[in-house]
C-alpha cells in the first residue's frame, strides 16, 4: 500500500486515483527560498497585575458589576450567573483548567447534610490553591501559569430563602500569592533551514512544506516566536527505539519503498529532525510551548523499517527520551489523518506509554481499525466525515488521553485531515486547528509538539491557526 501513489479505497478521490498536486512554483529547488534561519523576534513581555485589592471574600447580590482587572484593562459582567458559567474570575482572567472544584463546592444538599448556613459559610469559605493551566486576558494573549505563578480562589455561599443560591450567589476573589508580574512566554519554534535541502520532484513532501511556513510564521505578528534549532543527538537516543540495523539502512543508497526515497545525506536530517523532537520535548518539560517544524516526518517509521515519508520515528524517540530521564507517565497524542502505525508498532506495551491516534480509516497505512494492547487505542474515522462528528472524535480521544493521567504529552501534528489535502478525504478546517490547539493547551500537563504530515498549499494557514490555538490567541 502506498501513502500517495496508489492510495487505498478510502483514500480516492470521486474520480479515481489522485496524483498529488505541487503546491506553489513547480520547480522544488525555488520552494526552497535562499533557506536563511529565522531570527527570534523579541524578549518575553510582561504584564503587571494590579495590587491586592480582592485578597478577601466579598459579598454580593445578582446582577452586582464585576470589574476584571488585568494589564490595566477592564470588563463588567452584570449578571454573576455569567460569571460562574463562564469561570470568570476578577483580577485574574479566565481560568480554564479544575473546572470540577467549582462542582464540588456548590452548595447541593446543604440541608441534607445536617450543616447550618453558617456552617457551610464556615467551611467552604477558605482559600484553594489552585494550579491553573492558562488564564487568559481581556486582550485576548494567554499566559502559561506552569511553575510561574499560583493562585488563590476564594468563594462565600450567600444564604437565600429556601437554601443556597448556587448561580446567583458564587463569588470570586482571586489574588497572586506567589509573583506580582505575569511572564508571557513565546511559543518556541525548532527548526532548521537545512531541512529544505533535499527534494524529489512532485514529491508532496517537499521542502516548501517548511519553507513557506516559516515565512508566514515570520509575517504573522499575533503570536511571538523564539526560533530554535536543534542540536546533535547521540546514537542512544535513536536505539532505544529502532534497531542498530534500521540505523545502518539509511546510509545504503537505495530507496526504501516507492513512498519513501533515498537522498543523499538522508540520514543526517532525519537525525536532526529527531533532534529537534527532543529539543521540543526539553522545551515543553522545562515550562514553554513548543514545535518542531522539520522533516523528514517520523510516526510511520516502525523499529525495524522505513515507509510512508518517514526514516526515524521522531515523536517516538523524544516520548521514549522524556520516559528514561524522570518522566514517568507520558502519551502521544497523533491527530495525523493517516494511522501513527510505527509510533503504535513502538510503543505496544510499553511500561509508562500510551499512543491516542485519530485517523481516516480506511486509509494509508491500513492499520488503526481497534485498539492493541493495553496502551494503543486507536479512533478511525471514516472519509468524508462530518467536521462536528470529526471533532467529537477528537474530543472522545482527549478524553481518553485525560484519563490516563500523563504527565507529558507528545503531539504528532499532522494537518492532512484537512478538507482540500491531496493525500485524504477528510473536512476539517482552519478553525478547527485551532479548536484542537486549545483543547491540546487546556490538559494542563507540559506538551510538545512534532510536525507530521499536512500537504496541502494552505499548511502555513493551518500551522498558524494551530499555534494560535495553542497560545491562547
Amino acid at each position: 500500500m502506498s501513502i500517495w501513489r496508489v492510495p487505498a479505497s478510502g483514500c480516492r478521490s470521486a474520480d479515481g486515483e489522485r496524483q498529488p498536486q505541487p503546491s506553489g512554483d513547480e520547480a522544488d529547488a525555488a520552494e526552497r527560498g535562499d533557506g536563511a534561519q529565522p531570527p527570534g523576534i523579541g524578549d518575553s513581555q510582561d504584564i503587571e497585575r494590579p495590587g491586592e485589592e480582592n485578597d478577601a471574600c466579598q459579598e454580593a447580590e445578582p446582577g452586582t458589576f464585576w470589574k476584571r482587572l488585568v494589564a490595566g484593562q477592564q470588563e463588567e459582567h452584570q449578571d454573576v450567573s455569567e460569571l460562574v458559567k463562564n469561570s470568570l474570575v476578577p483580577n485574574g482572567g479566565r481560568v480554564i483548567a479544575e473546572q470540577d472544584g467549582f462542582q464540588a463546592m456548590s452548595a447541593k444538599g446543604a440541608e441534607a447534610d445536617g450543616e447550618s448556613a453558617e456552617q457551610r459559610r464556615d467551611s467552604h469559605c477558605q482559600c484553594i490553591r489552585h494550579d491553573a493551566t492558562r488564564v487568559y486576558t481581556p486582550g485576548g494573549r494567554s499566559i502559561q501559569w506552569n511553575q510561574l505563578i499560583q493562585i488563590e480562589i476564594h468563594w462565600i455561599f450567600l444564604k437565600q430563602k429556601g437554601g443556597w443560591g448556587y448561580e446567583s450567589a458564587f463569588v470570586f476573589c482571586v489574588h497572586c500569592v506567589t509573583s506580582n508580574r505575569l511572564q508571557l512566554k513565546p511559543m518556541n519554534i525548532i527548526a532548521d533551514d537545512r531541512c529544505a535541502e533535499y527534494s524529489r520532484r512532485g514529491h508532496p513532501e517537499r521542502p516548501a512544506r517548511i519553507v513557506r511556513t516559516v515565512e508566514k510564521l515570520n509575517l504573522q505578528r499575533e503570536l511571538e516566536i523564539t526560533w530554535t534549532r536543534p542540536g546533535l543527538i547521540e546514537d542512544a537516543a535513536i536505539l532505544r527505539v529502532h534497531s542498530q540495523r534500521h540505523l545502518a539502512r539509511l546510509d545504503q543508497p537505495m530507496d526504501f519503498d516507492a513512498d519513501t526515497p533515498f537522498y543523499p545525506g538522508i540520514a543526517g536530517y532525519a537525525r536532526a529532525s529527531a533532534a529537534a523532537a527532543i529539543e521540543s520535548m526539553k522545551s515543553a518539560r522545562a515550562g514553554q510551548t513548543a514545535f518542531s517544524l522539520m522533516r523528514p516526518p517520523g510516526h510511520h517509521a516502525t523499529s525495524q523499517e522505513v515507509m510512508g515519508f518517514c526514516y526515524l520515528n521522531n515523536v517516538a524517540i523524544a516520548l521514549v527520551e522524556a520516559l528514561a530521564t524522570g518522566v514517568r507517565r507520558a502519551a502521544v497524542f497523533d491527530f495525523d489523518v493517516h494511522h501513527g502505525n510505527g509510533t503504535e508498532e513502538i510503543l505496544l506495551d510499553w511500561e509508562g506509554a500510551a499512543l491516542f491516534s485519530i485517523h481516516q480509516h480506511p486509509c494509508y497505512p491500513g492499520t488503526g481499525a481497534a485498539k492493541r494492547g493495553s496502551n494503543c487505542f486507536n479512533f478511525p474515522v471514516l472519509p468524508h466525515t462530518p467536521r462536528l462528528e470529526y471533532r467529537r472524535v477528537l474530543s472522545q480521544a482527549l478524553d481518553g488521553l485525560k484519563r490516563f493521567e500523563p504527565e507529558l504529552v507528545a503531539v504528532s501534528a499532522g494537518f492532512d485531515a484537512y478538507a482540500r489535502d491531496p493525500l485524504a478525504e477528510e473536512t476539517l478546517e482552519a478553525e478547527d486547528f485551532h479548536w484542537l490547539g486549545q483543547s491540546i493547551a487546556n490538559l494542563g500537563v507540559p506538551v510538545f509538539n512534532v510536525l507530521e504530515g499536512g500537504y496541502s498549499h494552505d499548511l502555513p494557514e493551518l500551522i498558524l491557526a494551530y499555534l494560535k490555538g495553542l497560545s491562547g490567541l
